[in-house]
């Protein structure tokens, strides 16, 4: 099913906010846009990191350094369903991958299908997740 138009699915600020110059305006995202950067930041923030909300995000960074077995990728799985369904409501989520096949390099790739309950619409997102972050890495 594609998504009209004229459904309305959620409308949000950017990620992040982007401020029009010379206006009092933010630049809006709406349907699966605004789901998308919704997901990317709830994966990208650490539990623990907003003041007001210490459940809000992943844990990601501190699995993504253990020994990669079926274990934990089931474990990095169920945490990101259950962080899903608390603060995204508008998807369910259909299946999760992780790809580490570059995780020597320092990136995992998180790769969520979803669907969108409303429409009934089914969608993918992917996560880089780069365990190398930063600026003063050596080459």
């Amino acid at each position: 099913m594609i998504i009209q138009e004229n459904e309305f699915i959620g409308i949000g600020w950017g990620s992040p906010p982007v401020f029009v110059k010379g206006s009092n305006e933010v630049l809006m995202t709406k349907n699966v846009q605004n789901i998308n950067e919704n997901l990317k930041l709830l994966f990208s923030t650490r539990q623990g990191e907003r003041a007001l909300n210490h459940a809000y995000g992943t844990e990601l960074n501190k699995l993504v350094f253990c020994s990669q077995n079926s274990l934990l990728e089931s474990e990095i799985k169920e945490s990101l369903k259950r962080n899903v369904r608390l603060y995204e409501p508008r998807i369910t989520v259909d299946d999760i991958s992780i790809d580490t096949r570059d995780q020597v390099d320092g990136f995992i790739a998180v790769k969520l299908t979803y669907t969108i309950r409303k429409v009934n619409s089914r969608h993918n997102f992917v996560f880089p997740f780069y365990i190398n972050e930063g600026t003063n890495l050596e080459p």
